[in-house]
């Protein structure tokens, strides 16, 4: 929570992923188990949120954010339905393994009880769940997951989903490994004339898959996307980002 009210007071959007709990709240974490934010033990699916609840979510980090808790996705839409900045979207991830009906249905009872149909989209669908989501709410943007290969069940390759882009509102470039095999001018122009809004991965969030730009050149791609009209720029230095596309001075 400190680091989504952080970046709306500073203008910008947000990225998160939601996991359920065994007593079926909806909680914000990226990794389904507790080891790397909490340097605990066992799944966030096995736990309850009062058991997630009385962990430190904050001081494994770093002590300025001792004692932090985990959000419930209440806590995060109330944010945003009050705090997002305009122009700006909330990105909502929503992983293969959680894609079942039973969250499909809290996430929608959730847009409609926060009215976050224009501040947010869920993002990383399989086919079959957009298809699910769309049966159950229809009112709601999601985005489909384009990489170089199908390196998940959730992301495709743009040969194999342009004929299936009926579900989504938004096309989310996620570049893994391969330099410039989505992020390139061509499939960016080629991708625009289906009509879809497209946001894109900067390559510092795949250091771990190996991007080659993840630890330098990723700035000379914010730059070439912002030329070629992406929608929106999901990173890590959301600061950095803005500076480097700021309009310099003229004198």
């Amino acid at each position: 929570m400190p680091a989504f009210k952080e970046a709306f007071s500073r203008g910008f959007g947000i990225e998160f992923d939601v996991r359920m709990t065994a007593d079926k709240h909806i909680v914000i974490i990226h990794d389904k188990d507790l080891k790397r934010i909490t340097g605990g033990l066992g799944e966030v699916s096995s736990m309850t949120l009062a058991e997630l609840d009385r962990l430190d979510f904050g001081g494994h980090f770093s002590s300025q954010f001792k004692g932090v808790r985990i959000p419930t996705i209440e806590e995060v839409c109330r944010l945003i339905a009050s705090d997002l900045p305009a122009g700006q979207k909330a990105a909502l991830h929503l992983k293969y393994e959680e894609q079942t009906e039973e969250m499909l249905t809290l996430i929608s009872q959730i847009f409609d009880e926060y009215f976050l149909y224009q501040k947010a989209f869920i993002f990383d669908l399989t086919l079959s769940g957009a298809k699910n989501f769309k049966e159950i709410n229809g009112k709601i943007d999601l985005a489909v997951s384009i990489g170089e290969d199908n390196y998940s069940p959730t992301i495709y390759q743009w040969q194999k989903i342009v004929d299936s882009l009926n579900d989504f509102s938004y096309v989310w470039l996620d570049e893994w490994r391969v330099k410039g095999s989505v992020l390139n001018k061509t499939f960016i122009d080629g991708v625009r004339k289906s009509g879809k809004a497209i946001h894109a991965i900067s390559p510092e969030l795949h250091k771990k898959h190996g991007h080659p730009l993840s630890e330098m050149g990723y700035e000379d791609v914010w730059k070439k996307l912002n030329a070629w009209g992406v929608d929106g720029i999901c990173t890590a230095y959301p600061d950095k980002l803005e500076q480097v596309l700021m309009p310099q001075p003229t004198y």
